[in-house]
């Protein structure tokens, strides 16, 4: 089972705040998740460029998607982040 830490926490929001800089509130990402899952080629998550398709993990992660609008962990989540704002 993957881990997580404070340390991850921190870096990743550092990372979210330097991107949502570049965008409106509105675009901003407001939440993220973990997932306990990588996804993979093998899988069917990734195309072999390793691009993401979306109907796939759409359909897959359905349940996380709506929870991360409800502020709800899923059992699919290693980490669920609280509200983000570009303020901190």
């Amino acid at each position: 089972e993957p881990c997580w830490n404070e340390d991850k926490t921190r870096l990743y929001e550092k990372e979210i705040a330097r991107i949502n800089a570049q965008f409106s509130h509105p675009e901003q990402v407001k939440r993220w998740a973990v997932l306990r899952d990588t996804l993979t080629i093998e899988d069917g998550s990734l195309t072999s460029s390793m691009k993401l398709r979306r109907p796939i993990v759409n359909q897959r992660y359905a349940a996380v998607i709506e929870a991360l609008y409800r502020g709800e962990q899923t059992e699919d989540m290693l980490y669920l982040s609280p509200f983000f704002s570009a303020g901190g």
